[in-house]
């Protein structure tokens, strides 16, 4: 019961809620989801302190929203995720490499550019990345993650990519290449 990942919905209206628990059993608001919801939502968790809620908007676009409650390294200072990744990344048939013009996905022989612009961060330690307004992946650092910022050592340890949708996707775990 340490994370709990609690969203209120009013049917009504589709505008939902994501409270965050502040004392074991109780919450309270945190934030708005930003766009009018159609009432069906998949929640994930990709890691003890990482989940992934997707969900469709009114407009038939997906969405994600990441719920995260831990952090990474030693946790005293914000991080951002997109930098920490810097360098090539390889899991089963999926390739990520994050420089400093953004972030590149192929999996399965697709791929997928996106800017800095393109990506939203979550919390210090998960990324969703927009293609035309909708969520396509989200990156999560795995529990195992070490940026290594404060010196030449390349990041280790693993991240998670899990594709935005609301069919059965398993989440990807890849490591560290150059």
């Amino acid at each position: 019961m340490k994370n709990q990942f609690v969203l209120k919905e009013d049917r009504k209206t589709g505008e939902a809620v994501y409270y965050r628990t502040y004392y074991r059993v109780f919450a309270r608001p945190k934030e708005v989801l930003p766009y009018e919801t159609q009432g069906k939502f998949k929640l994930k968790w990709l890691g003890n302190d990482i989940a992934a809620l997707t969900y469709r908007a009114s407009d038939n676009s997906i969405h994600q929203y990441i719920g995260t409650y831990g952090a990474r390294d030693s946790g005293i200072s914000y991080t951002y995720v997109g930098p920490t990744i810097q360098g090539q990344w390889k899991g089963n048939d999926v390739r990520i490499d994050s420089t400093p013009k953004g972030i590149s996905i192929d999996y399965n022989g697709k791929s997928g550019q996106y800017s800095w612009d393109d990506v939203v961060q979550f919390g210090t330690i998960a990324i969703v990345l927009m293609n035309d307004g909708e969520a396509e992946w989200t990156i999560g650092l795995n529990e195992n993650f070490q940026s290594h910022s404060n010196d030449p050592k390349p990041p280790s340890g693993e991240i998670t990519l899990y594709r935005a949708s609301m069919d059965y996707v398993k989440p990807v775990r890849l490591s560290f290449v150059e």
